[in-house]
């Protein structure tokens, strides 16, 4: 990935970001895919992307989302890592799990 990808793919996720807290889900989910077409296994965004459907009230796409990304990535970033376990915990506790 050049360095215009990458300011991009940033740009792209501080926008996500913003739209998530505003609660523009479908705003979001737009700046996701731009960053999926630019980097397949961006973490971060595959993450946001959960929370957006938990959110939503699709508690168990994003509990198979979270699944998926703990079971096909190693991740070293404990930050992530605790924003994943964190949301998993939410959709246990929505499921009465």
């Amino acid at each position: 990935m050049d360095k215009e990808d990458s300011i991009l793919i940033n740009t792209y996720y501080k926008n996500a970001e913003k739209a998530y807290i505003e609660g523009d889900y479908e705003q979001t989910e737009q700046y996701l895919k731009n960053i999926e077409e630019l980097e397949t296994n961006n973490l971060p965004a595959k993450i946001l992307s959960a929370k957006t459907l938990y959110y939503q009230g699709f508690y168990d796409e994003a509990q198979n989302s979270l699944n998926n990304i703990l079971n096909n990535n190693k991740i070293y970033d404990n930050k992530l890592l605790c924003d994943i376990q964190e949301f998993l915990g939410y959709i246990h506790y929505q499921n009465a799990n």
